[in-house]
């Protein structure tokens, strides 16, 4: 295991998993934050770890995709932050799926992508049926982190990522 692999791991899913832990706890509440208005240290601080791993990636001489996806990780919150304090609320569950989508295709083609566009569909579904969302902010989510994504990936690699 290389030490890119363990900064991948530190900026995208130990820091802001364990920021939203020890948040959640000090505020009383559960993991999923209902609250919008409370959420936005969460999105400060991924933001913040998302960019710092996008940077270590990148002069690292990580591979292009994964230092495309931090970037894009990067980007879709400070949009996910903006849209929840803005217009509405949005699904970061089915936006933490369908953003990534992007880099499946690009690394394993468009049979992956649209399995991984159903899988988010379905956790989409699953928080309209859980009546923690409506259509639109799942809609909204999951075209915005895709859209997002795909510039990241396939419109701004000159300078920033190769």
């Amino acid at each position: 295991m290389s030490l890119q692999f363990f900064s991948e791991i530190i900026f995208s899913v130990v820091i802001p998993l364990s920021t939203l832990i020890f948040y959640a706890r000090a505020i009383g509440a559960d993991l999923f934050i209902k609250d919008r208005k409370v959420r936005a240290p969460l999105f400060y601080l991924g933001i913040i770890s998302f960019f710092i791993g996008y940077l270590f990636l990148r002069f690292s001489g990580a591979p292009f995709i994964v230092t495309a996806l931090m970037l894009s990780y990067a980007i879709n919150t400070v949009a996910a932050l903006i849209l929840n304090f803005t217009l509405n609320k949005v699904s970061v569950h089915a936006w933490g799926i369908s953003g990534p989508a992007v880099a499946v295709l690009y690394q394993y083609g468009p049979v992956a992508f649209v399995i991984t566009i159903i899988a988010a569909l379905f956790v989409g579904f699953t928080r309209i049926k859980m009546e923690h969302h409506t259509i639109n902010e799942v809609v909204l989510a999951l075209f915005t982190s895709v859209a997002i994504t795909m510039l990241v990936i396939y419109a701004f690699p000159i300078g920033l990522m190769r």
